[in-house]
Parts: C-alpha cells; sequence; structure tokens
C-alpha cells in the first residue's frame, strides 16, 4: 500500500535547487548536476506522480490532514499546482492507479464494505474525469488482497494479488491470470505492475513473504517468462522510459568513514532490460515513484530530504519534483 505522510509542510512558491546527480554502475561512478523543481504544494504530501497519455496532465495520490487516506488529484501539467482538483476524494482509501490510453479515465485501487460486514475488501474500480462518474471494475468481494498498482493498456488493466498477477478488461468482468508468479517463485509477493509501452512486458516488484527484500522483476507475456533485473534487496516502484528501459527507487543507507549509518536515501535509479546495468541518477534525498516523460526526458519523483527524520525527528511530507534526466 502507499506511504502515509504525517507531518506537515508548507512552501509558498516554487522551488528549485541544483541536484548532484550520481551515474553508477557496480559502484562505478561519474557525478552531474541536474536542475530540480518543486512542482506541487499540498499541506501534507503528495505521491506517485504519473502524466496522461497526452503529457499534458500529472495525476498524484494527494494527502490532505495528517493520518488521512490517500485521494486522486489531476493537474494541468504546464500551468502548475494551482489547477490542481481532486477526481476521487472521499473517506476511503482510493490510490495505485493508472490512465486510460486515451486519457479520459483512471483506474484505482479503494475499500469497500463486505456485503453485509464491517470488513473492508480491495477493488478495482476506475473513474471518468470528466464528470467523475466511476465504475466497479473487478467482482465485488472476490479480492481479500490486491497488489499495490494497477496499470492499463489499451482493454486492459492488470494488478496483482499475493500470489500472480491478473487482467481483467476495462469494461469489467472476469480476471484472468496472465503471470503465474507462484509457479516460478514460491515464497514471492508481486506488487507494482506495470505494462511496458509495447505492450509485451510486464515489470513488477517481488517481495518474499519470510523476509523484507525487494527487487524489480520483467515477465515476457506471451512466453510467460520472468527475469530479475535487479539484486540490490531494496528496490521497488519500477517505472518504463521506454521498452528497454526502466527506472526505480533504491533505498540506501549511507554509511560514514567508520562504516555507521548516517542517513537514508532512496536514488531513482535507470536499469536496461537485456543488459541489466544500472545506472542511479539521484542523490542526496528520498526520492519514490519515479515517472519519466520519454518525449522531453524529465523525470517526476515524489521527494522529501534526505535529512529529514534526522533533522526533525519526523517524516516532514513528500512533495512532487521535477528533473532532467542527463
Amino acid at each position: 500500500m502507499p506511504l502515509r505522510v504525517r507531518y506537515i509542510i508548507r512552501l509558498a512558491v516554487p522551488v528549485s535547487v541544483s541536484v548532484l546527480v550520481v551515474l553508477g554502475v557496480e559502484g562505478h561512478t561519474a557525478m552531474g548536476v541536474m536542475e530540480a523543481t518543486q512542482i506541487s504544494f499540498g499541506p501534507v504530501g503528495e505521491l506517485s506522480p504519473q502524466l496522461s497519455p497526452d503529457g499534458l496532465k500529472i495525476a498524484f495520490e494527494y494527502f490532505a490532514a495528517k493520518n488521512d487516506q490517500p485521494k486522486i488529484w489531476v493537474m494541468d501539467r504546464y500551468r502548475g499546482f494551482e489547477t490542481a482538483r481532486s477526481v476521487v476524494d472521499n473517506e476511503r482509501f482510493n490510490a495505485e492507479f493508472s490512465w486510460s490510453s486515451d486519457g479520459k479515465w483512471i483506474s484505482y485501487i479503494t475499500d469497500v464494505n463486505e456485503e453485509g460486514g464491517s470488513i473492508l475488501i480491495p477493488e478495482i474500480r476506475k473513474v471518468r474525469l470528466s464528470d467523475g462518474h466511476c465504475q466497479r471494475i473487478t467482482t465485488p468481494g472476490k479480492w481479500r488482497v490486491l497488489g499495490n498498482s494497477t496499470s492499463w493498456r489499451g482493454d486492459r488493466i492488470v494488478f496483482s494479488d499475493e500470489k500472480n498477477i491478473y487482467a481483467v478488461s476495462a469494461s469489467g468482468g472476469e480476471e484472468a491470470k496472465i503471470v503465474d508468479v507462484q509457479g516460478r517463485v514460491p515464497s514471492a509477493i508481486p506488487l507494482q505492475v506495470r505494462w511496458s509501452p509495447d505492450g509485451r512486458r510486464l515489470a513488477f516488484t517481488i517481495r518474499h513473504r519470510d523476509s523484507e527484500p525487494s527487487n524489480i522483476w520483467v515477465a515476457n507475456i506471451n512466453s510467460n517468462d520472468m527475469v530479475q533485473l535487479t539484486h540490490s534487496g531494496a528496490d521497488d516502484f519500477p517505472s518504463w522510459v521506454d521498452n528497454e528501459r526502466l527506472v526505480f527507487t533504491r533505498t540506501v543507507p549511507p554509511t560514514n568513514e567508520d562504516g555507521g549509518t548516517t542517513q537514508n536515501e532512496a536514488r531513482v535509479c535507470l536499469v536496461e532490460v537485456k543488459s541489466g546495468s544500472v545506472k542511479c541518477v539521484t542523490s542526496g534525498h528520498i526520492d519514490f515513484t519515479p515517472w519519466v516523460d520519454h518525449k522531453t526526458g524529465e523525470l517526476f519523483v515524489a521527494r522529501i530530504a534526505a535529512d529529514a527524520v534526522v533533522r526533525s525527528g519526523l517524516v516532514v511530507g513528500f512533495h512532487i519534483w521535477k528533473l532532467r534526466l542527463p
């Protein structure tokens, strides 16, 4: 499930900073500098930026109050946060979304009460941006646990449960298993599923029931082959740059000269699907849920300062930042 942002930070105007860029493969690094600009300024935090197919809008998870459930908001990419508006805004959990191919709908996961009871059951719905009309996609009450994403391409939406990856028609109907994750990795919990742009592959995170490590995998839809791309044990939030490259978040505990941990850090890294080579492209912050516009090379992340916890003892809130990939 998405992060819960608990504390308040208030900013009035866009903030630009020069960010140290670290490019590295297996420990080899090169330095550079690129400009980063904060583009969202909510009272608590914003996560999971995603561009609409036409590149004109940014959808994101919005937190309006401490300990609040996430809501889904949309803003105009070029006119800024002052255009941000709610798309799904109620007391329930509403997050883990994806744009339809025509940009008119957003699919998302929400919690609903089990019929005749008080148990919350997750299900997938879609909302039409023009008028807020919502429609149920998955079978009511069938899923006790859903992985933390939907990914919509063409007429199919993919998602995961605690074992495997499924697809369902964007109009609703019967779900079908399309990747047998458990058959390959029995202890695996697949999460954060994303279609490749050409629709041939799925990227996703695998965590294991008996441990915390997480890594990025890719599955071929036609052959059902699965390949593990990363091996650090602290990788999440894959997102396609194009059909051959992914960005993701790698959590790194920096060490001082004596080998002790100084502060947490989460870098955005780039991985080549064919070679598995990894280059980290941000450093010095906590950067989650990366998303790339392959046309412009701009990278969108949910960011807080790496020393936020050390500095204040509290997580002060994620906001959306825009950078340019080197």
